[in-house]
């Protein structure tokens, strides 16, 4: 069932990349058909969640919107390909789910979702605990995604949690079997 849930969560990413190679997509079909409304409903319905990851890909020296395109079509084939692969591959899943997470969060901070302190005192120090969660300011299926993906991030974590207690439980029971192999040959 854990497994089931697991899968399940493992599109989101694939699906955070994917919508960043359709956004760029957008933009490049807005550039070369600026009247077509498909293109500016792509373009629009995508621009709140996608805009900073691509935008920061495409700031790069020497990048440009095709090769953001190819960059993440790529990422999100090789999602695809993790989600088919029956091979566990915890660190490199880790490692995509936490990619897709960071752009995410990346997006929703510049989109001024997390905010510290209240409006009202905006200028004095803020406290600790004066914290705001804003998800207006993001679109549902951008909320959507953030939260899937976050549970796919901690899903990871206690896999490799796991299989590192697994491997230290599997290192004492063989220091345990050398230990008295030992003492049956001194002995």
């Amino acid at each position: 069932m854990i497994g089931r849930v697991v899968k399940f969560l493992e599109v989101a990413p694939v699906a955070v990349f994917a919508l960043a190679a359709a956004f760029v997509a957008s933009s490049m079909a807005l550039a070369l058909r600026p009247a077509e409304p498909a293109a500016w409903q792509a373009f629009m319905t995508l621009l709140p969640v996608m805009r900073e990851p691509v935008y920061l890909i495409t700031g790069l020296a020497g990048a440009s919107h095709g090769g953001a395109l190819l960059l993440f079509a790529a990422v999100a084939l090789a999602g695809c390909l993790l989600l088919m692969s029956a091979a566990r591959l915890t660190h490199l899943r880790f490692f995509y789910s936490h990619g897709a997470f960071l752009a995410l969060l990346y997006a929703m901070g510049q989109a001024r979702v997390f905010q510290a302190g209240s409006e009202a005192v905006a200028y004095g120090e803020a406290s600790l605990l004066d914290w705001s969660l804003d998800l207006s300011r993001f679109p549902a299926y951008g909320v959507v995604l953030f939260g899937l993906t976050a549970a796919l991030c901690l899903a990871w974590h206690a896999a490799m949690l796991h299989d590192m207690a697994r491997a230290r439980a599997v290192a004492r029971d063989t220091r345990a079997r050398v230990a008295e192999a030992l003492r049956q040959v001194k002995g």
